[in-house]
């Protein structure tokens, strides 16, 4: 079921953010046009989904959190979807 759900998902763009060693990810469902957030630790190999109305984030299991981190893997491999990276945030002394 997992499976299905997910392949009527498209990653939209990225964001990098070394600092924080993750990858946010944006995504839409094709045929409602709903936005998913997600957040990925690849060193980690977790994978965490935003929940928008409780405002929190949940950690994807096994099947949920693999199919994220393939599909996400192919987008940037094959450079099909804009990606942005932070920089890390540098302090001066005054």
């Amino acid at each position: 079921m997992a499976s299905r759900y997910y392949n009527n998902l498209v990653f939209k763009h990225m964001i990098d953010m070394p600092a924080s060693q993750c990858v946010f990810c944006a995504t839409s469902e094709k045929s409602t046009g709903r936005t998913f957030l997600y957040l990925i630790f690849e060193q980690k190999n977790t994978v965490y989904k935003r929940n928008g109305l409780s405002s929190t984030w949940h950690e994807l299991k096994d099947d949920e959190s693999s199919w994220v981190q393939q599909e996400f893997s192919n987008v940037v491999r094959e450079r099909r979807i804009p990606c942005f990276r932070t920089r890390r945030a540098e302090f001066f002394n005054a």
